[in-house]
C-alpha cells in the first residue's frame, strides 16, 4: 500500500484554539434522550434545531466550576478535546459551563454518529445479523482506524484509558470513530472511587493497571491487541473468556488467551504484540500502523482497493487539518487574511469543527483590519443570521464597503440584496451596476445575473444575444444556473443560429451536477426521446432527484409519467404536491381538478404572486406528444378527472 499512514497524525498540533472557539449554545439545543446517567453526570442525545435538526451527544457533568480545582481540571480536558480534531476521532463540538437543561452545570458536546457501536455490531454478528459489508476488510480497517486515532492522540501524550467496544462507533459506510462515553476525565481518582461502585477489572485494561484509574500509552497498546483480538474471534467467544474463573490472575501472571487458528497469523501477531505482559516490550502505536501496513497485503480475501480509499481519505483529511492549524497559528498572530482563511474554515467544517460563532468571530477581525474578504463574509454572516445576530443594515454597510474596495463576492452580495431589496430599498439599476462590475471579474453568479436582467429587460437593456452571452460566459466556468438559462434561451429559440445540440448537454450537464430544474428539462427530454436518447427509467430517476433539492416541477415530471402509464390516482397525488409546491402549471391544472374551493382559493392566489412564467420545465407540448392525452392545460386536467 503507498505512502506511509504512521506518519499521520504522529506530530499534531499542539497550539491550542482559544477556547472561545468551542463555546455551544447549547441552550437553544432540544433534549430527546438521556442515554447514560451515574452519579457523575449524564450523557443526553439532544438534537440542534437551527442546525437542519443535527444531533449532539451532550456530556453534563456534576462539578462545581467555582472550585479552583474543578475548573482547572475541566478546562484542562476540554483543551484535550480541542486538539483531538482526526478523521477517526467522534468530533469534539465544544462546551458550556452552563447547561440550561440540567441544572446550569457544564457540559461538554460531541457530533452524533449515523451509525451503531461496535458492541452492537459484535452482538449482531452472534446471531448471523450483522449488515453484509461487515466482514474481514471492515474489520481491519476498523482496527487500523482505531489505531490511527489513538496515535494521534498519543501524539499529544495523551492517552485514552478506556478503549473497548463500547467506545468505537459507525459513521455512514462504516467509517470507524474512537470516543469515550465515560465521564471520568473530569474526576479526580478520590471522587471516582466514593461515586461510582468498584468493579472487576475488565480484561480489556492492562493488567499492571488494576486497581488504578490513570491512563498510560502503553495501557492503550494493550486494550487495542485485547479490541482486534475481540473483532477477529467474535463476542459469543470473547464472553467465555471474560467470564473465565479466575481470568483476572491468569491475564496478571502472564498468561493470554489462546488465539483461534481462523484468525490470520498477521493479526495474530500484531494482538500478541500488543498484550505483551511487560509495558516496555509492547510496540508503540505508530509501530502498531506500520505492522499493519507491511502485513495487510499478505493476508488473503480481502479488498485492497476499499483500504487503499480508506487511506487516502484519511490522509486528505489530515492535511486539511494541518492546513487549519496553520491558519489558526498564522490568524492569532493578526494576519488579517489568515483570520478570514480560517473563518472560512470554521464555517464550512474543512480541517476543523464546523462552528458558526468562532467563524463570525474571525471574520470580524479580519473585517476590522480592513480587509475586503473579512468585510463581506462578516456581512454574509449578519445577513444570515450564521453565528451572529442577523443584521441586515449592517450586513449592507460590509457589502458596500467591500463592493467598492473591488472584492467581486460582495459585489455582487450587495447587487443581489439592491435587486431583492434586501435590507435596502430595492433598485435594479444600482444592482445591474455592481454585478457588471464583479462580471468584469469573471464571477459567474454576477455573469448569469447580469445575463438573466438583459433577458427580462429589468435593469438592464432587453438584449437576448447580450443575455446569452453572459450566460455562457458563466456557464463556461461550470455554474449551473447558467448553465440551463444558456441551454433553455436556445431550446425556446430566444436566439437563432445556434447549437441545439450545445443547448442539450449544458442542461444535461446542469442536471448531473445536480441543478434542479436542469433535472426537470432534461428528464422530460428523456420521456420522448428528444435530442436524447429515450429512458423513461432515467427520466423518473430525473424527477426524483430535483424533488431532493425541493423543485415542485419534479412531482409534475412523476404525474406526467404516471398519466402516461393510466394511473390516475398516482398521477392526482402528484400534481396537487406540484401545485401546492409552486410550480406554475401545476397551479393551472389543478384550479381545473381541485374541488377544494378553499385550496383553489389559495393557489389562485399564489397564481397572482408568481405570474405566468413561461419557461415551463416538464413542457406539455414536448412530454406528451405522441399521446392521447391532448397536450394542453385543459387537456391534462381532463387527462387527471377520468374516473
Amino acid at each position: 500500500m503507498g505512502g506511509d499512514l504512521s506518519v499521520v497524525g504522529e506530530n499534531p498540533s499542539t497550539q491550542p484554539a482559544p477556547l472561545i472557539n468551542y463555546i455551544q449554545p447549547i441552550e437553544t439545543y432540544d433534549p430527546r434522550e438521556v442515554i447514560f446517567d451515574s452519579p457523575l453526570g449524564n450523557i443526553t442525545l439532544m438534537i440542534n434545531e437551527n442546525e437542519n435538526d443535527f444531533k449532539y451527544f451532550v456530556k453534563t457533568l456534576n462539578i462545581d466550576l467555582s472550585q479552583t480545582q474543578n475548573a482547572s481540571r475541566f478546562f484542562k480536558e476540554v483543551q484535550n478535546l480541542s486538539l483531538s480534531y482526526f478523521p477517526t476521532i467522534l468530533p469534539f463540538a465544544g462546551f458550556t459551563i452552563s447547561n440550561p437543561h440540567n441544572g446550569r452545570k457544564p457540559a461538554v458536546a460531541f457530533d452524533h454518529y449515523s451509525g451503531q457501536k461496535l458492541s452492537e455490531i459484535l452482538e449482531l454478528e452472534t446471531k448471523n445479523q450483522s449488515p453484509e459489508t461487515w466482514d474481514l476488510t471492515m474489520k481491519i480497517r476498523t482496527s487500523l482506524g482505531v489505531a490511527l486515532a489513538l496515535n494521534y492522540m498519543h501524539g499529544y501524550r495523551c492517552p485514552h484509558g478506556n478503549l473497548n467496544a463500547d467506545n468505537v462507533v459507525f459513521g455512514d459506510d462504516f467509517w470507524p470513530y474512537l470516543t469515550d462515553f465515560s465521564l471520568n476525565n473530569f474526576y479526580d481518582e478520590n471522587t471516582i472511587k466514593n461515586l461510582v461502585p468498584g468493579e472487576n477489572h475488565p480484561i480489556w485494561k492492562a493488567p499492571e493497571l488494576e486497581g488504578e484509574t490513570a491512563k498510560t500509552q502503553k495501557g492503550d497498546v494493550y486494550s487495542f491487541g485485547m479490541l482486534v483480538f475481540q473483532l477477529f474471534i467474535g463476542k459469543t467467544q470473547f464472553d467465555i473468556i471474560s467470564n473465565t474463573p479466575d481470568i483476572y490472575q491468569k491475564l496478571k501472571s502472564s498468561t493470554r488467551p489462546k488465539i483461534p487458528d481462523n484468525v490470520p497469523l498477521e493479526i495474530k501477531n500484531i494482538i500478541q504484540s500488543c498484550w505483551a505482559p511487560n509495558p516496555n516490550d509492547r510496540p508503540t502505536m505508530s509501530n502498531v500502523i506500520k505492522l499493519f501496513e507491511e502485513s495487510i497485503g499478505a493476508i488473503p480475501n480481502i479488498n485492497l482497493s476499499l483500504l487503499e480509499k480508506f487511506r487516502e481519505r484519511i490522509k486528505a483529511e489530515n492535511s486539511d487539518i494541518s492546513k487549519a492549524h496553520t491558519a489558526l497559528t498564522v490568524a492569532q498572530s493578526g494576519d488579517a487574511s489568515a483570520q478570514n482563511n480560517f473563518g472560512v474554515m470554521l464555517l464550512n467544517g474543512k480541517g476543523v469543527h464546523k462552528n458558526l460563532g468562532a467563524a463570525a468571530r474571525y471574520f470580524q477581525l479580519s473585517a476590522d483590519q480592513g480587509s475586503m474578504e473579512g468585510m463581506h463574509n462578516i456581512g454574509f454572516a449578519l445577513e444570515n443570521g450564521a453565528g451572529v445576530k442577523k443584521n441586515l443594515p449592517l450586513a449592507i454597510l460590509y457589502y458596500k464597503a467591500a463592493a467598492d474596495k473591488g472584492s467581486k463576492a460582495a459585489q455582487n452580495s450587495y447587487a443581489q440584496c439592491l435587486m431583492k431589496g434586501n435590507g435596502i430599498e430595492k433598485n435594479i439599476l444600482e444592482a445591474a451596476k455592481y454585478f457588471r462590475m464583479a462580471a468584469q471579474q469573471n464571477s459567474a453568479p454576477a455573469q448569469y445575473r447580469l445575463g438573466y436582467l438583459h433577458e427580462t429587460g429589468e435593469g438592464a437593456a432587453m438584449n437576448y444575444n447580450e443575455a446569452l452571452r453572459y450566460y455562457k460566459a458563466a456557464s463556461i466556468q461550470k455554474y449551473p444556473p447558467a448553465m440551463y438559462r444558456f441551454g433553455l434561451m436556445i431550446l425556446n429559440e430566444k436566439v437563432t443560429g445556434q447549437n441545439v445540440a450545445e443547448a442539450r448537454k449544458s442542461i444535461m450537464t446542469a442536471a448531473q451536477m445536480g441543478h434542479a430544474k436542469s433535472c426537470c428539462l432534461h428528464g422530460s427530454a428523456c420521456i420522448t426521446g428528444d435530442g436524447v436518447t429515450k429512458n423513461v427509467d432515467f427520466a423518473r430517476k430525473m424527477f426524483e432527484k430535483a424533488i431532493t433539492k425541493k423543485e415542485p416541477a419534479g412531482y409534475f415530471g412523476l404525474s406526467v409519467l404516471c398519466l402516461l402509464d393510466g394511473k390516475i390516482e398516482e398521477a392526482r397525488k402528484n400534481m396537487r404536491l406540484s401545485a401546492l409546491g409552486g410550480y406554475c402549471d401545476a397551479i393551472k391544472v389543478w384550479l381545473n381538478v381541485s374541488e377544494d374551493e378553499a385550496e383553489k382559493q389559495k393557489l389562485n392566489e399564489e397564481l397572482q404572486k408568481i405570474g405566468d412564467i413561461k419557461d415551463s420545465v416538464v413542457p406539455i407540448p414536448s412530454v406528451f406528444k405522441g399521446s392521447s392525452i391532448t397536450p394542453t392545460i385543459e387537456g391534462v386536467a381532463n387527462a387527471l378527472n377520468v374516473k
